[in-house]
């Protein structure tokens, strides 16, 4: 491992830094980057997401639109829409219109859970997603990529 000192003389704020590096240049490995989180609540609300070409074969989401806890003013929310655009290296878009949360009917989910899974149609070719909600719930949607 490579180290370097960082000191800046004068300045009663600045300790002595020891930056540690892995050989070979270091930084932030790609397979390390997390590929979930959450698309936030009201219609509208917009999040992108950046990744090497050909990483995931499907997009996740999930909702527990049912929750209720009356003494903190929760109530449950309408079913949940998403728009979901993949962008394939060509320029065109694989576009998704997908619905998540208790109610939906997805034969691929047979367990009734809160979730939806959309598969790309070409994931060999998808470099980057676009989710945009569509529906005024007021808790975030998660999302996953795999």
């Amino acid at each position: 491992m490579g180290r370097r000192r960082l000191r800046r003389a004068g300045h009663a704020n600045v300790r002595r830094l020891i930056v540690v590096e892995p050989a070979g240049g270091g930084g932030r490995q790609e397979e390390d980057m997390p590929y979930g989180g959450q698309l936030p609540a009201g219609r509208g609300s917009e999040v992108e997401i950046s990744f090497p070409r050909g990483f995931p074969t499907a997009i996740g989401l999930v909702y527990d639109n049912t929750l209720a806890i009356p003494e903190l003013g929760v109530e449950p929310q309408p079913i949940g829409e998403v728009r979901i655009a993949a962008h394939h290296g060509d320029g065109t878009h694989q576009i998704v219109e997908a619905r998540v949360g208790a109610g939906v009917t997805d034969p691929k989910q047979p367990d009734k859970t809160f979730k939806t899974v959309v598969h790309f149609d070409r994931p060999a070719d998808v470099d980057y997603v676009i989710l945009v909600r569509r529906d005024a719930g007021t808790r975030p949607i998660g999302w996953d990529l795999s």
